[in-house]
């Protein structure tokens, strides 16, 4: 009974804090949001993301200081006060991903391929982990 409440703690903590994405699924997500970028975002933040009315986002120290997850958040809700609207409710939750998945690629280098964590996936994984040593230590010592 231990055992298997064991194996079952460690499929839902692997499953729940990680996505697959395959190395074709990116390189979709990468074409898709080059085009919604040249439709959408171009106009203020340049081609080659240098700026414009919008800030440059062709600077990888910048984009690594933002974060992948701080970026996603901007482009949804977009920045008061700015000309940087909401493009949630415009944009699918899927565009939104893709282009700035492509952002990040351009322009930081990124590559995801396999597993993709956000931070918070992270810290999860890892208490999960914790965790199940610690149940297989008492499953084992029992």
């Amino acid at each position: 009974m231990n055992r298997t409440l064991l194996l079952l703690t460690i499929l839902i903590t692997i499953s729940a804090g990680a996505s697959i994405v395959s190395a074709a699924n990116f390189e979709e997500s990468i074409a898709n949001g080059k085009s919604v970028y040249a439709k959408k975002c171009a106009s203020c933040h340049g081609a080659k993301g240098e700026g414009g009315v919008g800030p440059a986002l062709n600077s990888k120290s910048k984009l690594d200081s933002l974060g992948l997850e701080n970026v996603l958040h901007t482009v949804e809700v977009g920045v008061p006060d700015t000309a940087m609207p909401a493009w949630k409710g415009q944009l699918t939750e899927i565009e939104i991903e893709d282009v700035v998945h492509f952002i990040f690629a351009e322009w930081a280098g990124l590559i995801i391929v396999g597993i993709e964590l956000w931070p918070w996936e992270i810290a999860f994984v890892v208490c999960g982990a914790i965790w199940t040593i610690m149940g297989i230590y008492y499953v084992v010592r029992a």
